[in-house]
C-alpha cells in the first residue's frame, strides 16, 4: 500500500513539474498568435474588418495575461487554448479583410473612372472655362484621391468617398457653368434687343430712306432735321440715288430715296460747295416734277 501511495505521489509531483517547466518560456502557439494577428493587420483588417481584427487582439492580449498573471499550474493550457482562439480569429479577420480591399478596391476604380467620364463631360460644358474656381477644386480633390489610392491599399473606401466628393463639386461646376451660359446669353438678348430698339428709334429719329410727297425736292428733303437739317446737303442724296434721278430739279411724287448716313465730313464740305456754287435754271427749283 504503501508503495502504490508512493507511486501516486512521484506521479503528481511530475505532473506539477511538468506544468511548470511547460510555461518557463511563452508556448508556441502565443508566438503563432502574435503573428497571426500581425499579419492581418498587414491586410488592412484595421480599416475594413476592424471589429474583427479587435476581437482577435482581445484575445491575444487575454492570452498574453493568463501567460503572465495565470496560475501556475493551468497557465499555460489556458494561454495555448486562448492563443488558439486568437490564430484562429485572426487568420478569418485576414481573409475578410483581403475580400473587403478588393470589394473596395473595384468601388474606387468605378468612381475614378466615372470622375474621368465627368471631367470631359465638364469640359464640354465649358465649366473650366464658366465656373473655374469649382471645377479647379473638383480637379484638386480628385488628385489628392489618385494620390491616396496610388499610396496606401487600405483606403480605397476613403478613396471612393473622396472621389465622390470631387465628382460632386464638378457637377456643381457643370450646373454653374450652364447657368453663367444662360446669364451671359440673356444679357446678349437683352443687349440686342436694346440695340435693336435703339436702331428703330435712330431710323424714326435719322430714317435711312425717304418717300417723295407731292411739294418736296431735294433741296426741302435735306433740310428736314430728321435727314440732315441743312438743305445745302442735297447732293447727298442725289448722288445716292442717280439711278432714279435723272435731273436734281425733277422728282416724283413715290420715289423711295435712300439717304445716306455717316458720310465723311469731307464728303458733306464737298456737297455744300457744290449745293452752294450751283445756278439754279428756273423758280421753285429742285421741287417735284408735277
Amino acid at each position: 500500500m504503501k508503495k502504490v501511495f508512493g507511486l501516486i505521489g512521484v506521479l503528481g509531483l511530475f505532473i506539477v513539474l511538468s506544468g511548470v517547466a511547460c510555461c518557463t518560456k511563452p508556448p508556441e502557439e502565443l508566438a503563432t498568435a502574435k503573428d497571426a494577428v500581425k499579419k492581418a493587420e498587414n491586410a488592412c483588417a484595421a480599416d475594413y474588418v476592424k471589429v474583427e481584427l479587435d476581437k482577435a487582439k482581445e484575445e491575444l492580449n487575454k492570452a498574453n495575461d493568463r501567460y503572465e498573471n495565470g496560475k501556475r499550474w493551468k497557465k499555460c493550457t489556458e494561454t495555448r487554448d486562448l492563443s488558439m482562439k486568437t490564430i484562429e480569429l485572426a487568420k478569418k479577420a485576414e481573409q475578410d479583410a483581403l475580400a473587403e480591399k478588393e470589394k473596395a478596391k473595384k468601388m474606387a476604380d468605378e468612381s475614378i473612372a466615372m470622375m474621368e467620364k465627368c471631367i470631359e463631360k465638364a469640359k464640354a460644358a465649358e465649366a473650366n472655362v464658366y465656373a473655374k474656381d469649382e471645377f479647379n477644386r473638383a480637379l484638386a480633390k480628385f488628385e489628392e484621391a489618385k494620390k491616396l489610392y496610388a499610396s496606401s491599399e487600405c483606403k480605397y473606401y476613403k478613396v471612393k468617398d473622396m472621389v465622390e466628393e470631387a465628382h460632386g463639386i464638378l457637377k456643381n461646376s457643370i450646373a454653374m457653368a450652364k447657368a453663367e451660359k444662360e446669364r451671359i446669353a440673356e444679357e446678349k438678348r437683352k443687349a440686342e434687343e436694346a440695340a435693336k430698339k435703339a436702331a428703330e428709334e435712330e431710323l424714326k429719329k435719322h430714317p435711312r430712306e425717304w418717300t417723295v410727297v407731292k411739294g418736296e425736292c431735294l433741296w426741302k428733303i435735306a433740310g428736314y432735321e430728321k435727314i440732315y437739317g441743312d438743305p445745302f446737303q442735297w447732293p447727298l442724296i442725289y448722288k445716292a440715288n442717280k439711278s432714279q434721278i435723272k435731273d436734281p430739279d425733277l422728282i416724283y411724287p413715290g420715289q423711295v430715296f435712300k439717304i445716306p448716313r455717316n458720310v465723311p465730313e469731307e464728303e458733306v464740305k464737298e456737297a455744300i460747295k457744290e449745293a452752294k456754287n450751283r445756278p439754279w435754271p428756273v423758280q421753285n427749283f429742285l421741287f417735284d416734277g408735277k
